[in-house]
Formats: C-alpha cells, sequence, structure tokens
C-alpha cells in the first residue's frame, strides 16, 4: 500500500505520501478560528495533536481533476478511447470521525443509486484506513452537534487513540475488519488493560467537551425551508466573496464541471471532469440566463443545500462540523452563526398546520412566486420603462428572461475595471459611482447613476472587459442582466441586437462625455 496521510507543507498540514514516521506532523498543532490558521509547537511529541487541515481525503477518492476519456482522429475517422480505472492501494493514515463521515456521504452520491461512478468505486475499494479518534478540538469543530465526532464508530480497518502521560506515549487500538486484525497481528503491541481503555475515553470526551463551535440541528430543515428571504441572507452576501474556498475544503461537496480540450492539430481530444462550485457564476447557468446570478442566492443555495435538501436528497445533513468552511473563508463567515441568526429572529409558525402540507406549500409558493412570478414582474418593470419603449412584447420577454434582482449594500464593489463584463443593470433604488483610475489622483468619480437609469455597456463590445470601476454609494436595489444571455439572443434575432444596439450607444455616448469632462478638470488643474 501507498501510505497517504498529515504532513506538513507550506505552513499547514496537509495529506500528502508519507514514507516514515518522521514525515508526520510530530510536536505540532493548529490554531484555527473565522479565517485564520496558524500552526503552532507542543509541548510534547504527539504525532496526531492537531485538528484537521486544509485537505480532506476526498482529494485522493473523487480527485480534483479526472480525464474521462481520451479520441483519437486519423483517416478512417476517430477513436474513442476510455479512461483505465485502476486505482492504487492506498493507507490513509488518521482519518478522523468527521472525515469518514464525510466519507460516507460521498458513497451514497458515488456508488448509491442507477449510476455509480467507476472512478470513485475503484478508489475506494483499494482504501485501508488507520483512524485516529480526535485528541483535541479545533476553534471552528462542530462534529459534536452534528453527530460527526470525535470518535470514530464505524468505517475504519482500525482506530487509534493517542495517550500521551508523563512516563509513556502509546496508542489504544481497536480493530475494525479482518484487514485491520490482520495487520495488528504482525505488530508488537500487548492486550489493552482497563486503565489504557479509560485513558482513551477519558481523552475522547475532553475533547467532545472543548468544542470551538456548536449549532442547534433541531428543525434546521423546515427553518431553512421557511426563511428563504430572511434578510440575512442579504447581510451575509454583503461579506461573501464567491470565492468558493469552503466548497473547496468541504469534505462532502461534490460538484463538477466537464471540459473538452483538443490539441492544436485538431487530431487528439480529451474530456476532463473537474472540481466546481455552486458559488462561480456560470454555475448555475441555463440556456435563457443564470439561476443564481447574485452572491446572496448563491450562499443562500450552498447552506440551504448542505443543512436541509440534502436531508431530502440522501437522508442526512451534508455537513459533519469540521469547521473547514469557517476556518478557510477569507472573510470568516460562520455558518453556524448564520444558522443562529436566523433562528433567533424568526417568526412563530402557524399553529396546527401540519408539517408536510407546510412543507408542500413553501415549495409550491417558492416555485410559483420565485422563478414565474419574478419572471412576469421584471417583464412589467422593463415594459414601463423608457429605455425599453417601442420594444415589441417578444424581445421584452427575452430581456426578462435574462434578468434577476439584486441588492448591493452600501460601499459595495459592484464591477472593476479590467475584470470580465457579463452584466448590465437598472438601478431601482440607490446611488451607483462609475469610478476610473486616473493618476495621480487615483479613483475619481466619472458620474453617478439613481434610481431608473441603467448602467453598463462593457457586455456589448468584445473584449468584454469593464471600462470603469462601479461602487455603490449608498443601499441599492437593482434588476441585474446576463450580458451573454442576452449577446447569445441578439445573435439569434437580429432585430433586438439592433434595438439593444440603439439604445445603449446612447449609454456610452454619455458614458464618454462625462469621462471628457474629468479629464478636462484634470489638465485645467495643472495649466
Amino acid at each position: 500500500y501507498e501510505v497517504v496521510g498529515p504532513t506538513i507543507r507550506d505552513g499547514a498540514i496537509v495529506y500528502d505520501q508519507l514514507s516514515s514516521v518522521n514525515d508526520l506532523p510530530v510536536g505540532w498543532t493548529d490554531e484555527q478560528d473565522g479565517g485564520k490558521y496558524r500552526l503552532k509547537r507542543r509541548g510534547d511529541e504527539a504525532l496526531f495533536g492537531y485538528a484537521v487541515g486544509p485537505h480532506s481525503w476526498k482529494k485522493f477518492l473523487h480527485p480534483p481533476m479526472q480525464r474521462l476519456w481520451q479520441a483519437q482522429r486519423d483517416a478512417n475517422g476517430f477513436h474513442i478511447f476510455a479512461e483505465k480505472q485502476m486505482a492504487p492501494k492506498r493507507a490513509f493514515l488518521g482519518v478522523r470521525s468527521c472525515e469518514l463521515h464525510a466519507i460516507e456521504i460521498q458513497d451514497k452520491v458515488f456508488l448509491e443509486g442507477a449510476y455509480v461512478d467507476l472512478f470513485y468505486k475503484s478508489r475506494r475499494e483499494n482504501v485501508f484506513i488507520v483512524a485516529v479518534h480526535c485528541g483535541q478540538s479545533g476553534g471552528t469543530c462542530f462534529c459534536v452537534s452534528m453527530n460527526a465526532g470525535p470518535k470514530a464508530t464505524f468505517g475504519f480497518d482500525l482506530a487509534l487513540t493517542e495517550v500521551i502521560q508523563k512516563d509513556r506515549h502509546y496508542f489504544v487500538v481497536e480493530v475494525g475488519t479482518e484487514r485491520g486484525a490482520e495487520v495488528v497481528s504482525m505488530v508488537p503491541h500487548e492486550l489493552a488493560a482497563q486503565n489504557h481503555k479509560e485513558a482513551a475515553e477519558d481523552i475522547v470526551a475532553q475533547t467532545a467537551g472543548s468544542m470551538g463551535r456548536k449549532i442547534d440541528t433541531v428543525g434546521i430543515k423546515e427553518l431553512l425551508y421557511s426563511n428563504y428571504e430572511h434578510p440575512r441572507w442579504d447581510q451575509v452576501a454583503a461579506r461573501c466573496l464567491s470565492c468558493a474556498n469552503c466548497t473547496m475544503v468541504c469534505p462532502t461537496c461534490f460538484c463538477t464541471t466537464v471540459e473538452d480540450v483538443t490539441d492544436l492539430s485538431g487530431e487528439h481530444a480529451e474530456r476532463w471532469r473537474k472540481w466546481d462550485s455552486c458559488f462561480t457564476a456560470n454555475f448555475s447557468y441555463i440556456h435563457g440566463g443564470n439561476i443564481r446570478a447574485t452572491v446572496k442566492s448563491r450562499y443562500r443555495q450552498w447552506m440551504t443545500h448542505k443543512l436541509a435538501t440534502w436531508i431530502d436528497q440522501f437522508g442526512e445533513s451534508g455537513c459533519v462540523g469540521c469547521g473547514r468552511c469557517i476556518t478557510w473563508c477569507p472573510v470568516a463567515i460562520d455558518l453556524t452563526e448564520e444558522v443562529r441568526a436566523i433562528r433567533e429572529s424568526e417568526a412563530p409558525r402557524v399553529a396546527g398546520a401540519p408539517e408536510q402540507d407546510r412543507d408542500d406549500s413553501l415549495k409550491k409558493a417558492w416555485f410559483r412566486h420565485g422563478l414565474i412570478g419574478m419572471i412576469q414582474t421584471i417583464e412589467r418593470i422593463i415594459g414601463e420603462h423608457s429605455f425599453f419603449h417601442g420594444m415589441a412584447e417578444q424581445h421584452l420577454k427575452f430581456i426578462a428572461g435574462c434578468a434577476n434582482n439584486a441588492r448591493f449594500p452600501e460601499g459595495q464593489l459592484i464591477f472593476r475595471e479590467g475584470d470580465e463584463a457579463n452584466h448590465f443593470y437598472f438601478v431601482r433604488e440607490g446611488l451607483i459611482a462609475i469610478e476610473l483610475m486616473i493618476p495621480p489622483r487615483g479613483f475619481t468619480t466619472v458620474q453617478t447613476v439613481g434610481e431608473g437609469e441603467m448602467l453598463g455597456w462593457s457586455w456589448l463590445l468584445s473584449p468584454y472587459r469593464w471600462h470603469f470601476t462601479g461602487r455603490a454609494l449608498e443601499p441599492t436595489r437593482a434588476l441585474t442582466f446576463d450580458g451573454k444571455c442576452l449577446r447569445t439572443k441578439c445573435e439569434e434575432d437580429h432585430d433586438l441586437g439592433y434595438e439593444v444596439l440603439k439604445r445603449f450607444t446612447h449609454i456610452i455616448s454619455e458614458r464618454l462625455d462625462a469621462t471628457r469632462l474629468q479629464l478636462l478638470d484634470l489638465y485645467g488643474a495643472h495649466a
């Protein structure tokens, strides 16, 4: 077996191939809090005296990149070569209880149902697991709340408890499988006495009582289902960078995308599967528009799926309480705190309403008002605006299908000069500053756009990069339009394309005039 376990690299404890005990993080521990991770020395020589790092075992069972097949072209056409599903035999050393629960969840995703992932299956069948009961909790751990730790109760061949006493350093070993028993039989050992067992149990009990976080999971599915429009989503969206760190470090997230690549000659092609995230802007793009165009909708999707709809899908929560999403969030967003805030401010339930009836009505209402109603409302709003006056009804439907609602708190950067431009905005309420970097003055406000005005034309002209920076000067509500979606429709319907271009020409002209005035002011000041 290839032994994989914890080792120190780049200032963190990560999982990688080990060649000896010396590769383990001997005498090191970690300090974790929201947006914070640091290594520090312990006062002993513990081999597993830490919580968890940024890696999870998912990277070995469900790797970030997986080639699915290759194709080669020749004179007779092309031939497809399936990727071999052979996997190396690996021994996972140092697997925590929360991680065993995460592996069990991914087993349900990839091994159960009508479609089995054969790549995952081959890796999973070739793993020998040595678990380690946690001897200390991290500052962001809450596995006790999720019934996922700190003591491993299943899924291992062997499980260790590291015991460090004044005069002795040893491991209490539990055997989980026949393979585990076979390995133990080849290792010098002695039968654990009662005091050894009690010492191991005390360590796990102390760890369980020192969790850095906790979460109340009672009725959590119904709590989140009934609070789709809670103001807390706006508050967390104002902080969230939509960077996808939480999903990348999560041991249970499994979303992927597929990418086809070819060589320069066009003779060879490959299809790759890569990790993706519900936080990426294009993840929910379907022909006609992006279902979740705002950060608010994407964070709500992630947390509600993880803690609620996952239960409907797989019969258990998608969270195991490892705390990685809290530790590795750059702005320290804490899902335990978000659940607590929603729970504390939730309005009382209607007495006497049956649970199933309430769930069904919520889902139906959400579909009816959240999708159909939203499109109809947007169509009415833009149809009444002078910018779209004179457009055919069919064209208004096309444009409404590319739109979504968005809110921006005061000070939020909406777009940045030089970044990819794929949206434009209709300001319904609030004020947005259009800024230009002019050395040596720094950011200079070229124009302000307020209620009833349109913002953004860079999406229309290749290479689709923002020419200015947009920043909310006060809390702002707007319709955001998917530029990619509308460009596609304009290519298909040239009459629509002409109507759109004719209207945005005026916006481009106004922006250039405003920029000219700022430049005149700049050089006039130095005349």
